[in-house]
């Protein structure tokens, strides 16, 4: 529990730091995060995905880096999601087309 509570704590601290040095920048901002509602479901993901074309692959070279950065912005109901995800090891960590189709089933 501690490492996972260490992690979470790491996230958001990545997440507030890309936050500021996006907004510095001024391109593209970090998506709001996700509390599980449908309605913004189709919202949150478009905004992940321009995200994601705005990083270079250097800040998330893998299918896992990205999972665990979306991760990191479910809360609510999709949060306790996402610590299903997390701790119940399951492969979806590891795959992003996987990851967003489970999301999509589960909250869309």
């Amino acid at each position: 529990m501690a490492g996972l509570d260490a992690r979470v704590a790491a996230l958001e601290l990545e997440l507030e730091t890309l936050k500021k040095a996006q907004q510095i920048k001024g391109q593209v901002i970090v998506p709001e995060r996700f509390d599980g509602a449908r309605e913004k479901l189709p919202t949150f993901l478009a905004q992940v995905d321009l995200y994601f074309l705005q990083i270079s692959d250097l800040s998330f070279p893998t299918d896992t880096n990205k999972v665990a950065f979306i991760l990191s912005l479910l809360t609510g109901p999709a949060g306790l999601w996402a610590v299903n995800v997390i701790r119940g090891n399951s492969p979806i960590k590891n795959n992003l087309v996987d990851f967003k189709a489970a999301l999509t089933e589960t909250f869309g």
